[in-house]
């Protein structure tokens, strides 16, 4: 918890109040809808306040405020969206999966919780397959079982176990045909890195070596 010179209060989340919110959201249409629910899974300090600065706008100006694009308040959660999409869009690019005991498994450690918005993309690109993505910095995975998804808290940051034989293979072969691709004369470390970022190498089996 955040120190504080201010007393604490916890409150208790009320279900039939966050439905009508919800469904007030939702009437506002797609882009507020967006913006809210974008911010919502950023983990920037400071993220709250700048929602419901935002909200408090939406309720005054209606639908037409997302035509409102150098408001601060909107500006603010705008931002909040893009970091969000941004890390979302990179992780289904660069995530690697590895097969284990006949399931895929795959560990990222994302700035924000973006687990939500990589389920739609890998469920519909591996719809006969059963995987689980863990989230190592909220300790969180996705797990998809047949048609059945659910999210699953853990303890500890999960470490996947030394792959079996013909997953090393498959590593190899996919090293290999990395290496096959790359023009030495060209390598350029500092381009490398502005695209991708060296946080995402992490679990990228062609970056290890």
């Amino acid at each position: 918890p955040e120190t504080s010179l201010f007393p604490q209060t916890e409150i208790l989340t009320d279900p039939v109040r966050a439905a009508r919110v919800e469904a007030s959201i939702r009437k506002m249409g797609q882009g507020v809808r967006r913006l809210m629910m974008y911010g919502f899974l950023n983990d920037s300090d400071g993220k709250e306040l700048k929602l419901l600065r935002f909200l408090e706008l939406c309720y005054q100006e209606g639908p037409r405020v997302m035509g409102q694009l150098a408001h601060p308040d909107v500006a603010a959660v705008m931002e909040l969206e893009q970091q969000v999409s941004h890390e979302a869009c990179k992780y289904r690019e660069v995530l690697r999966f590895q097969e284990r005991e006949g399931m895929l498994g795959a560990v990222i450690r994302p700035h924000h919780c973006v687990l939500p918005l990589l389920q739609n993309h890998f469920c519909d690109r591996l719809p006969e397959e059963d995987f689980v993505i863990f989230d190592n910095s909220h300790c969180l995975a996705l797990l998809k079982r047949g048609k059945k998804v659910e999210y699953l808290e853990f303890q500890e940051p999960v470490i996947l176990p030394t792959p079996e034989a013909q997953e090393k293979q498959y590593q190899e072969m996919w090293k290999a045909f990395f290496r096959a691709l790359t023009i030495e004369e060209r390598r350029n470390y500092a381009l490398q890195r502005s695209n991708l970022p060296k946080r995402y190498w992490e679990y990228m089996v062609e970056m290890q070596d």
